[in-house]
């Protein structure tokens, strides 16, 4: 009999797995995986097989370091690791470069992206030098991060995959159903990054121009993240308070608050929010970035990030539709979702992988 495999997530927040990867381990579970996590700090409830280390603004202190080689060292050390965001990555590169598999799971490259050209190639000659004892795969969403890093990877012991998000499992029975006038949607963390003052302007300036349409703004400004707003710009939110709806843990009463989701951001790894209205035959209107642009395939529009007029054109396409154009695109939402981003379509490439990598 062989033995169990067991796996471990090793990410930066206890939040981000639980809104980004339980439901994917839930599903290693279910085919006879042992999981287990190691995560940063934060106010959430621990869950029973988490181990938790010290952070700060996402990031492990020097204390928080040594908790995770001990617990790695000592409590999982026969575990096939699953390494989640950038600094995750790179401390695990580094620190545990004596380890001999591992899996580099990037959500985005929003990180990377900040830094500059020369910090970037310092960085990434550093991974393809550094004297690894094993084998590391690279787990990326989305094209454009499948491409970057396949100019920059040179060491042979780093593969580099693509596997479009983390999943998502929708279980509701609603029907898809379209109001009367036009409503657009935006569901996450509220930063600038985000680009929630362009899809504000772009509403009220069709508004304005007596266009009869709304929006609905569900989630927080991300003020533990760092949300990226001057005063003046959390003024015009304020002054536009009417269209936050807050949060909710009911995706069915989310999605079914509007008619086409919308997500202006600067970059995404694959988005989360986008997959979940997608499963809820939501057409979607995204900016043309790295990310959003593998999203689109006859469910709806890219528009040129950060402009006003572009989206506006986009959002005024979807307001001349009749109701069987709109449905047309409901339909290849419902379906892009079944066929890529369902979360048992993005487990199968998971468990597949892992059980041809680890013999």
């Amino acid at each position: 009999m062989k033995p169990q495999k067991k796996i471990c997530f090793l990410v930066n927040i206890d939040w981000f797995y639980i809104s980004h990867r339980e439901a994917l381990a839930d599903m290693f579970i279910k085919e006879g995986f042992k999981v287990s996590v190691i995560a940063g700090k934060s106010k959430e409830n621990k869950l029973a097989n988490m181990t938790t280390f010290e952070s700060k603004s996402r990031i492990p202190t020097l204390f928080g370091l040594f908790e995770i080689l001990k617990i790695i060292l000592f409590k999982e050390r026969k575990s096939i690791f699953i390494v989640v965001s950038p600094v995750m990555i790179f401390s695990f590169h580094f620190f545990l470069f004596f380890k001999k598999f591992a899996y580099y799971n990037f959500s985005g490259f929003g990180f990377i992206r900040s830094l500059s050209l020369k910090r970037q190639s310092l960085l990434f000659s550093l991974m393809n030098y550094m004297p690894i004892h094993g084998n590391r795969i690279m787990v990326v969403q989305n094209k454009h991060d499948y491409n970057f890093l396949k100019n920059k990877i040179t060491s042979k012991k780093i593969q580099i995959r693509l596997i479009p998000g983390s999943g998502y499992e929708n279980n509701s029975n609603s029907i898809t159903s379209f109001n009367s006038n036009l409503t657009l949607g935006f569901v996450g963390r509220v930063r600038k990054d985000k680009g929630i003052l362009t899809l504000i302007k772009a509403v009220n300036e069709l508004k304005k121009a007596n266009y009869i349409l709304d929006l609905v703004i569900w989630g927080e400004i991300d003020y533990e993240g760092g949300h990226q707003f001057t005063n003046k710009e959390l003024d015009f939110l304020n002054k536009n308070k009417l269209y936050f709806r807050g949060s909710s843990s009911s995706k069915p009463q989310i999605y079914s608050s509007f008619d086409v989701f919308c997500l202006p951001s600067s970059g995404e790894g694959l988005s989360k929010a986008a997959i979940e209205a997608s499963s809820f035959g939501k057409p979607l209107i995204l900016s043309d970035v790295p990310g959003n642009s593998d999203m689109i395939n006859k469910n709806g529009f890219l528009f040129k990030y950060n402009d006003v007029n572009d989206l506006k054109s986009k959002i005024l396409i979807l307001n001349s539709m009749n109701i069987d154009e709109i449905k047309s695109l409901s339909i290849e939402a419902k379906q892009n979702y079944i066929d890529n981003w369902s979360l048992k379509s993005i487990s199968r490439l998971w468990i597949d992988s892992i059980n041809k990598d680890i013999i």
